[in-house]
């Protein structure tokens, strides 16, 4: 049986988007998986996360970006994502689940790390500033 998402896994998803104009590609797909570790923010599980709890790999999850609202959305996974996604919402962002495993102490830690020393305006490039 898959394990289904909890707290504190290990996700790695694949990442679709579909741009709202009509003589658009039908879907921006990221070449490379989002790997996001469940459930690290301060302010506990993000919208888009909890979207994901207790999905298993091959079920998706399907998020309305609209202007404004990415951060509210994503929260600290804001900076993870920003690779993933078109330059500006609108879009409709579809991630399917491709495994889920309980993350190690040290995978924890180091992401935790890594979200501390980025804080979402350190000009490190990741976007999300």
């Amino acid at each position: 049986m898959p394990r289904a998402i909890q707290p504190l896994d290990k996700v790695q998803l694949a990442v679709y988007a579909s741009p709202p104009h009509p003589d658009a590609p039908s879907d921006i797909v990221s070449e490379t998986p989002l790997t996001i570790i469940v459930g690290l923010g301060v302010e506990g599980l993000t919208p888009f996360e909890q979207q994901l709890m207790g999905k298993v790999p091959g079920e998706e999850a399907t998020v309305a970006v609209q202007p404004g609202a990415a951060m509210r959305l994503f929260g600290h996974l804001q900076c993870d994502l920003t690779p993933h996604l078109p330059a500006a919402p609108p879009f409709e962002l579809r991630v399917r689940v491709l495994s889920a495993t309980k993350a190690d102490n040290g995978e924890v830690v180091k992401t935790m790390a890594r979200m501390t020393a980025c804080g979402g305006d350190c000009d490190c490039g990741c976007g999300c500033g």
